[in-house]
C-alpha cells in the first residue's frame, strides 16, 4: 500500500469537506472527493468571489493535480552532488526516529540534500534541500542555484573561474 498516495487521499478529502462546511454543505460519508469537488464548485461559483480568492483555490488544485500525476508517473528526480548554499548541509539522515527524537540505528540512511526534479513543464521543474527546506522553483532560479554552486565549487578549487 501507498501510504503516501492514502495521506494525500485524506487531505484533499478533508480539504474538500472544510470547503463544503465554509458554504454551510455537509456531504455524505461515502461521497468521494471527485463528488463533493463538483458540488462544491456549483455551489462556490454560485457567489462573486475575488480574483485572489479564485487563484488561491486554482493554486491549490494544480497542487494536488501535480501531486496526484506524481504518484502515477513520477517525475525524474536528480540528485545533485554539492551542498546547500542556503544552508550548507550537504547529508541528512532519513529513516525511523526513535522516541527521544534521535536518528534509529537499525534504519537510517545518509542522502544528499540537494535534489532537483524535472517536470514536464520546464517552468514546473524545482530544486529542494531536505535539510532547510529552502526551495528554487523554475528556470531563473535553477539558473541561480547552478551559478552558487558552480562558484562554490570554483572556490574549492583555489578561485578559478571560467
Amino acid at each position: 500500500m501507498d501510504f503516501g498516495a492514502f495521506a494525500l487521499y485524506e487531505d484533499i478529502d478533508g480539504r474538500i469537506r472544510s470547503w463544503m462546511a465554509e458554504l454551510g454543505a455537509k456531504p455524505g460519508k461515502h461521497v468521494t472527493p471527485a463528488q463533493m469537488l463538483r458540488t462544491w464548485y456549483t455551489l462556490w461559483n454560485a457567489q462573486i468571489h475575488t480574483d485572489s480568492l479564485t487563484n488561491s483555490y486554482a493554486s491549490i488544485l494544480e497542487g494536488w493535480a501535480d501531486a496526484i500525476k506524481d504518484k502515477l508517473d513520477p517525475p525524474k528526480r536528480i540528485e545533485l552532488m554539492a551542498p546547500c548554499p542556503a544552508c550548507g548541509a550537504e547529508f541528512v539522515n532519513v529513516g525511523l526516529k526513535l522516541a527521544d527524537g534521535s536518528d534509529d540505528p537499525d534504519d537510517v540512511e545518509r542522502v544528499r540534500v540537494l535534489n532537483a526534479v524535472e517536470r514536464e513543464k520546464i517552468e514546473d521543474s524545482f530544486a529542494m534541500c531536505a535539510a532547510c527546506n529552502r526551495v528554487w522553483l523554475g528556470v531563473p532560479q535553477m539558473r541561480q542555484l547552478r551559478i552558487w554552486l558552480d562558484d562554490a565549487e570554483a572556490a574549492k578549487l583555489g578561485g578559478l573561474t571560467a
